[in-house]
C-alpha cells in the first residue's frame, strides 16, 4: 500500500489511488472505468510500483525526465569559452579590429575563424546563439536602442604629426560666366598644411568619393578625416542609421571619420581658414580677370 500523506498533484494522486485499489483486489476494469484511463495506463503504474525500491526515497509515481541522458554533440568547454570571449570582445569594441564590428552570431563565428580555427571546429550559428543566451550575453533591443537625449559631445582632435588629421569641406557655390555654378572641394593636412583642391559642378557623394580616391591614391592616408554634417558626407538623412559611402570608404581604408558639431565651423578651423584664403585668391575675379570656363577655374586652382 502507498501512503499519501504528502501533497501530490492531481495526476500523481490518481496513480497512487489506482495502484492502492488494485493491491486491495479491485478489478482492473472497474478501476480504469472510474479514473477514465486505459488498462495500459494501469499496467504501467502497477509495474512501476512493483519494480521500485520500497526503501528508496525515489517516488515511483513521479514523472520521469524525458531529457536525453547523453548529449552526443555537446560543445567543447574550451570552444564555448572562446565564443563567450569573442562575444564580449565585440560588445566592448575597445580594439581597432572590433571598434566598428557587429556583435551577432555571424560576426562571432567570423571572429573565431580569424583566431585560427577551421570551419569544422567552429560551432554552428544556432549553437553560438544558445551559448550567448546561456551565458547571459543577449542584448535586448529595447535596452540597446533606447532613445536618449544627446549630450552633444564631439571629438576635439589635437594632431602633432603630418597625415594624422585631414580636414575636408565644400566651398561655394561660385559662378562662371557662360557655364553656371561650381563648388570647390578642399582638403588640408592640419599639421603640414598640405592642401588639395578640386572643382565640381555639384555637391554630390560621387564627387567626394572621386576626390578622396584620387588624392589618397597618390598621397598618404590619414588616421582621421574631419568634416561637417553635409549630406554629401553623411549620406541620406532619411536613412540616418546607415553608413554613407564616404564613411564606408574611410572605414575600409582604416580612416576614422570625425564629424563636427552642427553650426560649429570653428571645430574645422584649419580648413575654414584655408577656404577663406583660397576664395580670396581664386574667386570669380582675380586681378581683374574673369574665368570663363570650368577648365580655366580648375587649372588656376
Amino acid at each position: 500500500m502507498v501512503k499519501s500523506n504528502e501533497p501530490y498533484t492531481e495526476e500523481e494522486q490518481k496513480r497512487i489511488n489506482a495502484v492502492n485499489r488494485y493491491q486491495m483486489g479491485e478489478r482492473p476494469s472497474i478501476i480504469c472505468e472510474s479514473v477514465g484511463r486505459s488498462r495500459v495506463w494501469l499496467r504501467k503504474w502497477i509495474g512501476r510500483y512493483a519494480n521500485s525500491d520500497k526503501n528508496s526515497k525515489k517516488e515511483w509515481f513521479r514523472d520521469k525526465s524525458r531529457a536525453p541522458k547523453n548529449v552526443h554533440r555537446k560543445t567543447d568547454p574550451e570552444m564555448e569559452q572562446l565564443v563567450v570571449n569573442a562575444r564580449k570582445s565585440l560588445m566592448a569594441g575597445e580594439t581597432e579590429d572590433t571598434k566598428y564590428r557587429c556583435i551577432g552570431a555571424v560576426e562571432v563565428q567570423l571572429h573565431v575563424h580569424e583566431l585560427g580555427h577551421s570551419e569544422d571546429e567552429m560551432p554552428s550559428l544556432s549553437t553560438i546563439k544558445r551559448i550567448i543566451k546561456r551565458n547571459g550575453l543577449v542584448v535586448q533591443k529595447k535596452k540597446r536602442y533606447i532613445k536618449r537625449k544627446s549630450k552633444k559631445r564631439y571629438t576635439l582632435l589635437s594632431p602633432t604629426k603630418a597625415n594624422e588629421v585631414h580636414q575636408m569641406d565644400f566651398v561655394g557655390p561660385r559662378h562662371i560666366k557662360g557655364y553656371g555654378r561650381i563648388l570647390s572641394l578642399n582638403l588640408i593636412d592640419v599639421v603640414s598644411s598640405k592642401a588639395h583642391i578640386q572643382q565640381y559642378a555639384g555637391q554630390t557623394m560621387d564627387n567626394v568619393l572621386e576626390f578622396l580616391l584620387g588624392y589618397w591614391t597618390k598621397n598618404a592616408i590619414p588616421n582621421y578625416l574631419q568634416m561637417d554634417n553635409g549630406a554629401a558626407f553623411i549620406g541620406d538623412l532619411m536613412h540616418s542609421k546607415h553608413f554613407s559611402r564616404v564613411v564606408r570608404l574611410c572605414l575600409h581604408l582604416g580612416v576614422e571619420p570625425v564629424f563636427i558639431a552642427p553650426s560649429k565651423p570653428w571645430m574645422n578651423g584649419t580648413i575654414e581658414d584655408f577656404n577663406g584664403s583660397s576664395e580670396r585668391s581664386y574667386g570669380n575675379k582675380n586681378n581683374g580677370q574673369i574665368w570663363n570656363t570650368f577648365g580655366e577655374r580648375r587649372k588656376r586652382s
